[in-house]
């Protein structure tokens, strides 16, 4: 009973050790689009006066998809004001082909683009899926979090509305969120 109840802390825990970005700058990265075009991360922060939503996310993922409902109501509701929402598929080469049909059949407007070798995901220390950033026009990253919860985008939300009231809103972290599936290759 004790290793059981061992166990299912650490299993309890692992969401918990996610690296923070809080405070830190995302690195500048190069990744293709959906069309084949190579779009650079920072190109993307300077198109816009406004915060960038970087989500981390795979086709099979079940909380991915809930998110990117929200993620383009949110886009709907501030693109005008400058957000922007970029996509980062971390789909291998086995199920990419079923990335443009999903956005696509979704509706989509925000940027998708691909990480195909995962390169950027592990620069970045991204553990699991969907994991959601939001930065500042100079790549800071001011809220971050692991999972999605319905009611997760509402505290995204209130960031994004405290970076357009303030121009620079409080660092956010939030508790992460343990993941009921990972991806697989």
């Amino acid at each position: 009973m004790r290793s059981l109840m061992i166990l299912a802390a650490s299993v309890a825990m692992i969401g918990l050790a996610a690296p923070s970005y809080a405070g830190k700058v995302i690195p500048d990265f190069k990744l293709d689009d959906l069309n084949g075009e190579s779009v650079s991360f920072y190109n993307v922060l300077a198109s816009g006066p406004g915060p960038t939503v970087l989500s981390f996310w795979y086709v099979a993922c079940e909380p991915c998809k809930d998110e990117h409902v929200e993620l383009q109501e949110l886009l709907d509701e501030y693109e005008d004001d400058g957000l922007v929402v970029v996509a980062v598929s971390v789909d291998s080469s086995k199920t990419v082909s079923g990335v443009k049909p999903y956005v696509r059949g979704n509706g989509y407007t925000f940027t998708v683009l691909l990480d195909i070798d995962g390169n950027v995901k592990q620069t970045l220390g991204v553990p699991y899926e969907p994991y959601t950033f939001l930065v500042d026009c100079d790549g800071n990253v001011i809220h971050e979090k692991l999972g999605y919860r319905k009611g997760d985008e509402k505290v995204l939300e209130e960031a994004i509305v405290a970076y357009f009231e303030a121009g620079e809103p409080e660092t956010l972290i939030l508790e992460s969120v343990p993941m009921e599936s990972a991806p697989s290759d």
